[in-house]
């Protein structure tokens, strides 16, 4: 079952980022319509059924190639989603490097890498986590044919 409290945390952080990207260009937020507040719930809902879905390739075990196949298959949902959303289609790559930046550290990285000395393994997860973001800004571009 999908978690409430996720939803609605993430909902919430997607107004916050709106706030502060309007701070930054020095005007009034814009609300979401109930059209915008539905596809927030979406976006939540999906980013919690994958969260469930790693967490279930968590439990088989982690692999490189699992990793790579969770981050592929995450982001290539996370695009058809947000195609829905009136954005700039930049807005809409930020958003998805940042979701699955946000699933990386949130259910990847925690995981103990059986297969990588404990002495490395946090230079390891640091150095996946900064290939997190070119690496997917590189999917979308040929998910969406821009690559």
């Amino acid at each position: 079952m999908i978690n409430k409290k996720r939803q609605e945390k993430f909902a919430r952080r997607k107004i916050a980022a709106l706030r502060l990207q309007a701070s930054k260009n020095q005007k009034e937020p814009e609300m979401p319509n109930a059209r915008e507040h539905n596809l927030y719930h979406l976006i939540a809902t999906e980013v919690s059924k994958l969260s469930v879905h790693v967490r279930e390739h968590l439990e088989e075990g982690l692999t490189i190639g699992g990793v790579w196949c969770l981050i592929e298959d995450t982001t290539s949902k996370l695009v058809k989603i947000l195609e829905r959303i009136k954005a700039s289609g930049e807005d809409k790559k930020e958003l998805v490097i940042q979701l699955v930046e946000q699933l990386y550290e949130e259910e990847i990285k925690p995981v103990d890498l059986p297969w990588v000395p404990n002495t490395i393994e946090d230079f390891v997860d640091e150095t996946i986590g900064k290939a997190i973001r070119p690496t997917v800004s590189w999917l979308i571009d040929k998910i969406c044919g821009d690559g």
